[in-house]
């Protein structure tokens, strides 16, 4: 049987080298916290830190990278090994504990990154230009209704709602036959949190900022078809006389009823379909022809515009799929890529100079529910970024 205290020894070491993945460091913060006295510590070393940064003292970069410092230096060389553990592990703490008080961890990983085109995350220049307050919905003649706008039961031109609010839509799903079909657009702009709508067949749909959904006030004959540009998490109400097929710029995602998670931004390189539960069958547009693409639980499907080859690979979904719940998570991802997601969620430009690294991943999970200055100066924490706010832009530098 392994000693336990070199195993533990070995992964505090693997931490403050940026070595651990987010299950060993979570397993590390477990038995970080078995101990009273360390308890104690921890809640000494988050109050420290909270005052600190109440009276803008330190940045919490600063607080972490001296940690780091005391800890290295404490250890080289080791006096008494005891009281190596003992400091190793109250430092390592220490780092964590700045971190996980914001309910986030992040971990530094050193190793190939993905295809990352730019380190510029500015919106796009048609949403840029018209700043929105709030979600809408297009009626099919034009007329916008901002989401809140209404109460419940209340009658807005050709359309019966059972619910509206700032962020939900429920279409009256015992409507009885209707003759004439009208479509409406639900647009949440950037900047704007996640939106959840009931469709008039019952089918439950979370759309994410930056995003727009093109549907029909009411579902007939034997087909259910909506347009998504963005991203949404569909949980389709079963039908199987009436196939619910969504379509984007370079997919047609066919299914009977299962939950899945579709991201098909215009200003994103791929078009993503990841499968929770049931099953799909999707093809790229334009490719007639072509067998459909068949997707099981766990498998995310991706589409490069113009490749015409549709990649299947297995995948954890909560990575994709947790946006709809408030917070995204981020396994060994580059930081262009989650700092694209966070300028997408908050519409703020952010910056990179020519010193972020390309090659740098991380590892983590963010609540959405924070301000994004508290976002990255978390994003920051334990490395050797930092961020300076500079004319409503935010730039990352070393």
């Amino acid at each position: 049987m392994p000693d336990t205290n070199e195993y533990h020894d070995q992964l505090l070491a693997d931490y403050l080298n940026n070595n651990c993945t987010p299950e060993q460091v979570e397993a590390l913060m477990n038995w970080l916290q078995q101990d009273g006295a360390n308890r104690v510590l921890l809640q000494q070393l988050q109050a420290e830190f909270n005052e600190a940064m109440q009276t803008n003292a330190q940045a919490p970069a600063d607080v972490s990278n001296r940690l780091r410092e005391r800890l290295m230096q404490s250890i080289q060389p080791p006096v008494r090994r005891i009281y190596t553990r003992w400091y190793v592990k109250v430092t390592a703490a220490a780092i964590l504990i700045l971190a996980l008080g914001a309910g986030w961890v992040f971990l530094l990983h050193k190793g190939p990154a993905k295809d990352v085109a730019s380190g510029k995350t500015d919106p796009p220049a048609s949403t840029a230009a018209t700043k929105r307050t709030g979600a809408y919905i297009t009626l099919s003649g034009g007329k916008e209704i901002p989401l809140g706008n209404t109460v419940d039961g209340a009658v807005i031109e050709d359309l019966n709602l059972a619910e509206m609010s700032g962020n939900r839509v429920a279409y009256d799903t015992s409507a009885g036959n209707i003759t004439e079909v009208t479509w409406h657009t639900l647009t949440v702009p950037r900047g704007i949190k996640r939106v959840q709508v009931t469709l008039a067949d019952g089918t439950l749909v979370w759309l994410n900022t930056a995003s727009s959904l093109k549907y029909p006030t009411a579902f007939t004959g034997n087909e259910r078809t909506i347009a998504l540009t963005g991203e949404a998490y569909f949980d389709v109400k079963h039908d199987a006389g009436r196939p619910f097929t969504v379509q984007t710029k370079d997919l047609t995602v066919n299914v009977l009823g299962t939950g899945f998670n579709v991201s098909a931004y215009e200003d994103d390189e791929f078009s993503n379909v990841v499968l929770v539960k049931g099953s799909v069958a999707l093809n790229a547009n334009g490719a007639a022809g072509m067998p459909a693409t068949k997707l099981f639980p766990g498998n995310m499907a991706s589409f490069q515009s113009g490749a015409g080859h549709i990649a299947v690979t297995t995948v954890k979904t909560d990575e994709y799929v947790s946006w709809k719940d408030g917070y995204l998570i981020f396994r060994q991802a580059p930081l262009v890529q989650i700092v694209k997601r966070i300028s997408r969620y908050y519409d703020a430009h952010i910056n990179m100079n020519e010193l972020v690294h390309s090659d740098e991943t991380f590892s983590g999970r963010l609540d959405l529910q924070n301000n994004i200055e508290d976002i990255m100066n978390l994003v920051c924490l334990g490395t050797s970024y930092m961020y300076l706010p500079k004319e409503q832009k935010l730039v990352i530098r070393k």
